[in-house]
């Protein structure tokens, strides 16, 4: 009850001081009315003109856009397609070169793979003179596979020339 008694002690303290400065009033008197300014024309038989011009974006859904990237730095050589266009699946979309990196990272995997196929096949010479152990052998066709991986991996990212991305749908 006492808090009751407060909270509408500070209510009406609230009130009288809202009315007592005056600034319901300046408010009040000082606003202009809104206004709208309406023509009417009468109503006349004829045509309505086909042509509508609208400002706005028209843009698709988020289900319909895919997104691509590139696998490394490579930089865009040509854009075969433009906002608008139909796009067929597997057409062209993009051609892409390879940056400095991939290129320099394709060649040193390239002298990998003849170091490691040289590697393969002097370690069978030196089996077959029992200078080496099977093990060595083994070793060594498997620094040839891992360097024919990378290899592999450098040439899907373009690492030997330019890479055409493809519209996947």
């Amino acid at each position: 009850m006492k808090y009751l008694m407060i909270a509408g002690a500070a209510l009406l303290a609230t009130w009288l001081a809202y009315r007592w400065s005056g600034y319901s009033q300046a408010a009040s008197t000082n606003a202009a009315p809104p206004s709208v300014l309406v023509t009417t024309i009468p109503l006349r038989e004829g045509s309505l003109a086909r042509a509508v011009t609208a400002y706005g974006a028209i843009q698709s859904s988020p289900s319909s856009v895919e997104s691509m990237t590139a696998h490394a730095n490579d930089t865009v050589r040509v854009v075969y397609i433009h906002p608008g266009d139909r796009v067929a699946a597997g057409a062209p979309l993009v051609a892409l070169t390879p940056g400095a990196l991939t290129i320099a990272a394709y060649k040193q995997a390239q002298s990998a793979m003849r170091n490691a196929r040289m590697l393969v096949v002097r370690t069978r010479k030196l089996l077959a003179q029992h200078l080496a152990t099977v093990q060595d052998l083994a070793n060594a066709e498997k620094a040839d596979a891992d360097a024919q991986a990378t290899l592999d991996a450098l040439k899907t990212q373009g690492g030997d020339g330019q890479v055409t991305l493809h519209a996947p749908f």
